[in-house]
């Protein structure tokens, strides 16, 4: 198991730094989420010198995994439209817009967009139809949808932890 682990470090060590050594502007800040891994526990000696009955079961991960198919597109779609739309509504106050688009982001990003003033958000509104971008994305966890407002397109880094999660905003640039 440690060699699987130190396996799985050193390959998310390599392809970040990939990522970072090809400047790719829509490279995620996060490493793509993997399911939980099960845990394994050791039998602990009873002093009572009774049988096995100290073992303890590892718990059972209820997480499904996640899939790549026309839901999870659709989802990640409508997420991300939302959130944008959440985003753009500037006509709030600050807290409330701040409420609006949390629901959409990842709790470590929350930090990050509380310190946009929404009145300095130079875009209007969703002007048309968004689309999933798919170069070199090559996971279900991880998605970017296009979408387009006023004259330009934003892209919509979303993440999930497993197939049952739903899809959170990670990152928002310009594409």
């Amino acid at each position: 198991m440690r060699n699987r682990n130190l396996s799985i470090t050193a390959l998310t060590a390599a392809l970040l730094l990939t990522a970072c050594a090809n400047g790719d502007p829509l490279a995620p800040d996060t490493v793509e989420p993997t399911p939980p891994a099960s845990t394994v526990t050791t039998p602990t000696p009873d002093p009572t010198g009774g049988g096995r009955d100290d073992i303890v079961e590892p718990p059972t991960s209820t997480a499904a995994p996640a899939t790549w198919d026309a839901q999870a597109e659709q989802d990640a779609i409508e997420t991300a439209t939302a959130f944008l739309q959440a985003y753009l509504d500037t006509s709030q106050p600050e807290a409330q817009w701040l409420d609006g688009i949390s629901t959409y982001l990842h709790p470590e990003e929350l930090a990050a967009f509380s310190t946009i003033d929404p009145m300095n958000i130079p875009y209007g509104a969703v002007t048309g139809e968004p689309q999933r971008v798919t170069d070199d994305i090559d996971t279900p966890y991880l998605a970017v949808v296009a979408v387009p407002v006023d004259d330009t397109a934003l892209h919509v880094t979303l993440a999930r932890d497993d197939g049952a999660a739903p899809w959170l905003v990670v990152e928002l640039s310009q594409g």
